[in-house]
């Protein structure tokens, strides 16, 4: 059966959805990050820019809640993506054995 997405061959095994489901999601995580980093550095660029070359700005202090929390999110996401992967493989390898 051809995929309904151009540039996706057909399935040649049994796991192929596995991994066709593994990438969607790394590629959608991706795309998703890309815009939204893009899109608050052009706003914040364009918010937060010198207006006057003397102009310089009062020193912010740490947060530590908000480091915590931009470590921590990407870290839960990265072991989503891990634990997926890693569940997809030895899935392959487990099956790829018992066909031998």
């Amino acid at each position: 059966m051809q995929s309904w997405i151009p540039f996706i061959p057909e399935n040649a095994s049994t796991l192929a959805w596995k991994v066709d489901a593994l990438y969607f999601y790394l590629s959608g995580v991706t795309a998703f990050f890309t815009l939204l980093i893009s899109s608050v550095l052009v706003f914040f660029v364009i918010r937060y820019r010198r207006r006057t070359p003397y102009e310089i700005p009062r020193p912010i202090a740490g947060s530590h809640k908000l480091e915590t929390l931009w470590t921590v999110i990407p870290f839960m996401i990265a072991m989503t993506m891990f634990a997926w992967g890693a569940r997809v493989y030895f899935g392959t390898q487990g099956q790829i054995n018992n066909d031998h």
